[in-house]
């Protein structure tokens, strides 16, 4: 998707609706950037894609709540139905993981690692039939947790997600534009920390603006629950492929970002492949095909 649609007319109506009205709209044109999900639970959440939702994110700094609310939504028959139990443990388990993820006592990295090991504890069960067994590891990881000993390695990182964009620039018209310039600064013999230096100058809340941005993506996709994988520790490689790149893509245009606008510009663009295609998988199956799914190269780019 190039961010734009065939059907817009010149002043960027919709020809559809104009022509037959609102009733013919499919549901994502209809309710864009909202998304419902029925699959564990009743919720909707707002696409990273829409460039309004993602500066309604990062005007804030107090981390992201979610609240209960009545919406109405005309769909298809839902696929699916959840029992009370799977939708408790599904939310207990997400809710652990937003917890750990906004605990600001310690760096993101640390948090979003930490958050990882719950996933890779869960991973042996499905969010249904074993509740009780879930149950008991999400509560061993509510307390507050130690630093873990990370590998900080900035030539092993940026050394993946050079051939990563690669591999994705390829195939994707809206990473293109910002993944060939960020790798041209690299390439070009630009140092990772200079441009976290410049970065944090002209934007001193970005670690907020990225836990807040990576919590509604949690949600959005229903993690670590996705259609997409049959792990969540494969979906907390996706995760971490998502995150490694937005740094990516911020640290190789740190020069060019003038404020918030731009970052929302790069990073827009991004979760049009993150959350609009089939990113979670091929994500998660490049970097094992590749063995960069071990500790180490997964803790270097969470440090990127």
């Amino acid at each position: 998707w190039t961010g734009d649609c065939p059907l817009h007319e010149d002043d960027g109506r919709c020809g559809l609706q104009r022509e037959c009205g609102e009733a013919v709209l499919t549901s994502v044109c209809r309710y864009y950037p909202r998304s419902p999900k029925v699959r564990y639970a009743d919720e909707c959440s707002c696409a990273n894609a829409c460039e309004g939702v993602l500066e309604l994110i990062m005007s804030r700094r107090e981390p992201m709540r979610f609240i209960e609310t009545p919406l109405t939504f005309i769909m298809p028959e839902a696929e699916y139905t959840h029992a009370a139990a799977q939708t408790a443990s599904y939310i207990g388990l997400r809710r652990a993981i937003i917890h750990i993820v906004q605990d600001r006592r310690h760096s993101l990295p640390q948090r979003i690692w930490r958050a990882g090991m719950l996933c890779r504890a869960i991973s042996p069960f499905s969010v249904c039939g074993h509740e009780d067994a879930m149950a008991d590891i999400v509560r061993s990881f509510e307390s507050d947790f130690d630093d873990v000993e990370m590998v900080i390695s900035d030539g092993s990182a940026i050394s993946v997600m050079l051939d990563f964009t690669d591999e994705f620039d390829e195939k994707s018209v809206n990473l293109a534009k910002y993944g060939e310039g960020a790798a041209e600064y690299f390439r070009n013999g630009g140092s990772a920390a200079s441009a976290r230096k410049i970065l944090y100058s002209k934007l001193p809340d970005f670690d907020v603006y990225m836990e807040q941005i990576m919590v509604n993506h949690i949600f959005y996709t229903t993690f670590p629950y996705s259609d997409v994988h049959e792990s969540a520790a494969a979906d907390f490689l996706s995760l971490c492929a998502a995150y490694a790149l937005l740094r990516f893509l911020a640290l190789g245009h740190a020069e060019d970002i003038s404020g918030t606008e731009s970052l929302v510009d790069i990073y827009a663009s991004a979760f049009r492949l993150i959350e609009c295609s089939n990113f979670d998988r091929r994500a998660a199956a490049w970097l094992h095909s590749y063995s960069h799914d071990g500790d180490e190269t997964v803790t270097a780019l969470l440090n990127l």
